[in-house]
């Protein structure tokens, strides 16, 4: 049987936008993320290796990794961490790029598992270029448990 507990959180938070960013992004970050992730054969656009480097699609994870929403008020103690994340590109991400992210809270909610008490969030962020180009979307959960 699942053993039922008490949260609250502030549920105006489920119909607003919000805006992160600019986020600017360089060869640097591109490449210290391709080794991050073991990335020997990194792509390019151009001719070959003379061309610039594609970051790759997850790379705007980490811009927006440890996000939540100012106003979240969660009335629930815990330890946060990651719980996934989904990335479906639509574009080339490129050095020089400036992404801005439109972040919604899709659901807040609550579930016992084999440690106890835990609460999800699930967002999802629209990134887009400097020229209006949708680059990424990226849905996240993060959990809070006892």
């Amino acid at each position: 049987m699942t053993e039922q507990f008490h949260f609250s959180f502030n549920r105006e938070i489920l119909a607003t936008t919000y805006k992160a960013g600019p986020f600017s992004i360089t060869r640097e970050m591109i490449d210290l993320f391709n080794a991050s992730i073991d990335q020997t054969n990194p792509k390019y656009v151009g001719d070959g290796d003379s061309g610039d480097v594609i970051a790759p699609p997850s790379l705007p994870v980490l811009l927006i990794d440890d996000w939540e929403p100012p106003n979240l008020n969660l009335d629930f103690e815990g330890v946060i961490y990651l719980a996934g994340y989904s990335v479906e590109p639509y574009a080339p991400i490129r050095p020089g790029d400036v992404l801005d992210a439109s972040i919604k809270v899709t659901d807040v909610y609550p579930k016992t598992g084999r440690s106890g008490p835990m609460v999800f969030l699930k967002k999802e962020a629209l990134f887009t270029n400097q020229d209006g180009v949708q680059v990424v979307k990226v849905g996240g959960s993060s959990v809070w448990r006892k």
